[in-house]
């Protein structure tokens, strides 16, 4: 529906500075979200946390593959290494 409209509206007066905007407050909505899971992830478990981020930012930030498939690649990763280190 928001798509539609755009391709109607999206050339008049200053939507489109406004829908620029909105993209900027999405994205910093998501970096604050991101900054607030992790802090408690690094806290606890950074040996093992740190690389499944990183491999996880890589996939899909660098190598733009979808996130499921990161996510169905990761899930067992992870889990595997804390069960290798429960008691």
């Amino acid at each position: 529906m928001l798509g539609a409209l755009y391709g109607k509206y999206g050339a008049v007066g200053r939507l489109p500075g406004a829908i620029l905007g909105l993209g900027a407050a999405a994205a910093g909505l998501v970096a604050a979200t991101v900054v607030k899971m992790a802090a408690p992830l690094l806290a606890a478990r950074p040996i093992h946390a740190v690389p499944v981020m990183a491999l996880a930012f890589a996939g899909v930030g660098l190598l733009r593959l979808p996130l499921p498939w990161i996510l169905l690649a990761l899930g067992p990763v992870s889990i595997a290494a804390v069960w290798r280190m429960r008691p």
